[in-house]
């Protein structure tokens, strides 16, 4: 193996599975192996450093080799700044080991592995900037994973090749064949978006079909590696029909915010969406957010100031006080009585500022 890239080159734009998507770049991190790898023998790949110690490859990755059988030490990589090659291996049956990959900067090359059957491990939305080739692997006949699914599902810019497949098994020979096995996967994620709105970040996705889905659960990261969960969403649980969903993160940090969905299904079993992210700028992380918005019946205030409200007011869409709290403010407002319409929320704080929030009731 050779180290071969001395500095990180990215492109100008990174094209995801599910949609385009805009990603900054971030200075070397200590989780990033920088060069070229060429993996020939099973040993190579066994003597991989610290499995642990690498998240990203800084290069181009190719796997050729008689006696490769498992990606094992390479569970931990879940970005390739460059294209991935695993060709010519006689003995490889899975992609097991390389089910944390979620971008390759690059092309996608699976081609001559005569007894490979099992490509689960790329069952998730993985970002792309370059071609996708599954050629010559004459036993794999199950081509319908996500990634895939949603390549030959049209559901990619056109700035991306469309994938070429063939000679594989029957099931896998030809773009209309996997179309008729992905239409039956549990999930069928098109869209998944993530915008900044004033101080917070609000994330929309859409589904075209369910099939016995349970819950959406969605996840925060600083750094795009470490993540926390932050809340989850009922899904429709059997569904043929476009259907969306959305979810506010009131509390964004300063700088990166990456977000991602893991969508479970009923029996437990479960696949990632592609990363989205989102950048606020020093003192956008939010202060003072109201929630749920729209709402029903409630409106609850989440506030680093609440030490400071000196009194909370709700105005109608002509500027008049509707409800006022004095003394001590409960920060859970009850909005039973209140019509169904537009309003604006006054808080005003001890120090003479104010801050106003609109929201709607249903």
């Amino acid at each position: 193996m050779k180290q071969l890239l001395q500095k990180r080159i990215l492109p100008s734009f990174i094209i995801f599975v599910q949609l385009v998507a805009g990603h900054t770049a971030v200075a070397q991190d200590p989780g990033d192996y920088v060069g070229d790898l060429n993996f020939t023998t099973q040993a190579e790949i066994d003597n991989f450093v610290d499995e642990d110690q690498y998240t990203a490859i800084v290069g181009n990755v190719t796997i050729s080799g008689n006696d490769i059988v498992s990606f094992g030490k390479l569970k931990k990589i879940e970005t390739i700044f460059g294209s991935i090659s695993v060709v010519n291996n006689p003995n490889l049956t899975s992609f097991r080991g390389l089910d944390m990959l979620s971008m390759v900067w690059g092309n996608i090359t699976i081609d001559q592995n005569p007894v490979l059957t099992d490509i689960n491990a790329l069952n998730h939305p993985i970002g792309m900037s370059g071609a996708l080739q599954i050629t010559g692997n004459s036993m794999l006949s199950n081509c319908a994973v996500v990634m895939i699914c949603a390549m030959v599902g049209g559901s990619v810019s056109s700035r991306i090749m469309a994938p070429a497949i063939s000679d594989n098994a029957p099931g896998c020979n030809f773009p209309s064949e996997i179309r008729t096995a992905c239409s039956s996967l549990p999930v069928t994620l098109v869209s998944f978006e993530a915008t900044k709105q004033e101080k917070t970040v609000l994330l929309n996705w859409a589904t075209s079909s369910e099939v016995n889905s349970k819950t959406f659960d969605i996840q925060h990261s600083s750094t795009g590696k470490d993540w926390k969960y932050i809340g989850s969403l009922a899904a429709a649980g059997s569904e043929a029909s476009l259907t969306s969903y959305s979810f506010q993160d009131i509390s964004p940090k300063a700088g990166q915010n990456f977000y991602r969905l893991k969508m479970i299904d009923i029996d437990g079993t479960y696949a990632w969406s592609s990363i989205r992210e989102v950048k606020m700028n020093a003192g956008e992380e939010s202060e003072t957010v109201i929630f749920p918005n729209p709402t029903t019946d409630k409106l609850i205030i989440q506030t680093a100031r609440s030490e400071g409200i000196r009194s909370l007011q709700i105005l109608d869409v002509k500027g008049h006080g509707l409800q006022r709290q004095a003394e001590k403010p409960n920060l859970n407002i009850d909005l039973k009585n209140l019509p169904a319409g537009i309003y604006t929320l006054k808080i005003s704080m001890t120090d003479g500022s104010v801050v106003s929030r609109r929201f709607v009731k249903q």
